[in-house]
């Protein structure tokens, strides 16, 4: 037991140590970061209009909250809880099929994410549909 907790307190050391050792370079790193989410997010929403017909702009989209719900949303978290909303919402209808066969709220989270994925990288995909609920369809993401 003991054997552990001094390795774990050795570990804990060496960490804290790289962390201080490298802290500047870390902080640099993640600026850049939010520099890229923040140029994916423009690149989708700037100069647009809202669901309110307001144009879009960078003061908002570039909100922490924003940057942090993009740079931390998968693809995946981001279309499931898409669906959730839409369904709560009674947004679009998820048992009628369209003229292809499909559900419309599958083909309207389909036809974002084609949009989407013409203008951001695909690792946005996820937090930039969510913002995409929220500013162009005015719908409630949290």
């Amino acid at each position: 037991m003991n054997c552990e907790l001094e390795l774990e307190s050795g570990i804990e050391i060496e960490e804290e140590r790289y962390f201080e050792e490298n802290i500047d370079d870390l902080i640099l790193q993640l600026e850049k970061m939010d520099n890229f989410v923040k140029q994916s997010i423009s690149n989708y929403f700037l100069n647009q209009e809202m669901y309110t017909g307001e144009l879009i702009k960078k003061s908002l989209i570039h909100l922490p909250y924003y940057v942090s719900l993009v740079r931390n949303t998968s693809v995946s978290e981001g279309v499931l809880k898409a669906y959730k909303i839409i369904e709560d919402c009674g947004y679009c209808d998820s048992v009628s099929l369209n003229k292809t066969g499909i559900a419309e709220d599958i083909k309207f989270v389909l036809n974002i994410i084609k949009d989407i994925e013409k203008k951001v990288s695909q690792e946005f995909v996820g937090g930039i549909l969510l913002m995409h609920l929220e500013l162009f369809e005015g719908l409630e993401i949290w």
